[in-house]
């Protein structure tokens, strides 16, 4: 069986799984630079060490770029730096463990994380610490190519939780924006999502078919 890889281009990977000639068709992508890219490695010897920690890492991630909205918009003066991003990951995990969202073990390889049904608790609290009341936490959806689309092209950041994925497996990542890219021979278009996956300072893609399975929370910044 052929090991499932991170995508790091959605073209590159079309070519290799469908055969033919792609070209990228449409994209979107409304947080640029201001998309953050925090992972899990930066933050795993902060303290007394962390483990399961994808969730907060994708939380941070999520505010980071907030924040630096908020910068841009001049509703903030100073724009978050490296050593801001490990405050906020340390207030965030604090957080979860106070409120038993975020569990700091990897318990027989079984338990530990963060509790996907209670990541919008989760969301709220950490905004509330950081002023981002207005930020709307939206209903939490199925992952299908459609809702992705809607939610995003809004200007939503969709925070997308996995289970059972090729190469994740079980992780919390952020998405950002989406790219399509377009078959030459037969004209049909398959839609790649723009992530944070918390293991590349760098955007990474998904391709969004085949994620029934999993949940994203849409977050939207409303001003």
């Amino acid at each position: 069986m052929q090991k499932e890889e991170v995508i790091e281009n959605p073209v590159s990977h079309a070519v290799s799984k469908y055969g033919g000639l792609f070209l990228q068709d449409d994209y979107l992508d409304k947080w640029g630079e201001q998309a953050s890219y925090c992972t899990t490695g930066q933050f795993a010897n902060l303290g007394k060490g962390y483990v399961k920690h994808c969730g907060p890492t994708a939380v941070t991630n999520v505010i980071i770029s907030f924040l630096n909205r908020e910068f841009d918009e001049c509703r903030i003066s100073q724009k978050p730096d490296r050593e801001y991003f490990e405050k906020v990951f340390l207030k965030v995990s604090e957080i979860g463990i106070q409120k038993k969202i975020y569990w700091n073990t990897d318990f027989l390889k079984m338990f530990g994380g963060t509790f996907d049904t209670f990541t919008s608790i989760f969301l709220k609290n950490c905004f509330k610490e950081y002023g981002l009341d207005s930020i709307k936490i939206l209903r939490r959806r199925r992952a299908t190519e459609k809702n992705f689309k809607k939610c995003l092209d809004n200007g939503s950041i969709c925070y997308l939780q996995l289970r059972f994925d090729k190469p994740y497996g079980s992780h919390h990542v952020v998405c950002y924006g989406y790219s399509y890219v377009l078959c030459n021979e037969t004209g049909k278009r398959y839609m790649y999502l723009k992530i944070a996956d918390g293991w590349a300072s760098r955007p990474r893609f998904m391709e969004a078919s085949d994620m029934m399975l999993n949940m994203f929370i849409p977050l939207l910044y409303e001003y």
